[in-house]
């Protein structure tokens, strides 16, 4: 009985952990040297993280009332095959579909800090500023 419940604790965590990275990803913003406020909605690989988060969501959501009630009676929903088939195939697919998410938003993100640093160098570079005290 205790891989049943194992199951469901692990769907828990990651629809906990989905909605948090949805969480960072939307509240996130950057303001430039010139004033101006970048957010996820300016950068179209952000919206495709943000987008493959929210499929992954939804298929937790989908997930967690086959798992209370194999936590709860220690057997399938349906007797077919059905639901094992479905998760071991859906478990793929989304783990495929969120690593792309994954390797996209480092990709972005290890570009634009980059940028970023490359401003901050600009500005260290300035007369009267100086980076040795």
């Amino acid at each position: 009985m205790a891989a049943p419940t194992f199951f469901l604790v692990l769907r828990l965590l990651t629809l906990g952990a989905l909605v948090a990275s949805i969480v960072v990803l939307v509240t996130n913003q950057f303001t430039s040297l010139d004033g101006t406020k970048t957010s996820f909605k300016d950068v179209s690989t952000y919206r495709f993280v943000l987008a493959t988060t929210c499929g992954g969501c939804l298929y937790a959501v989908i997930q967690i009332p086959f798992a209370v009630y194999y936590a709860y009676k220690g057997k399938r929903l349906f007797k077919s095959d059905f639901l094992p088939n479905f998760d071991f195939y859906g478990d793929k697919i989304v783990a495929f579909v969120l690593a792309s998410g994954v390797g996209a938003g480092f990709m972005i993100t290890f570009e634009l800090k980059k940028t970023v640093d490359a401003s901050f160098e600009g500005l260290l570079n300035l007369p009267g500023f100086s980076a040795e005290k």
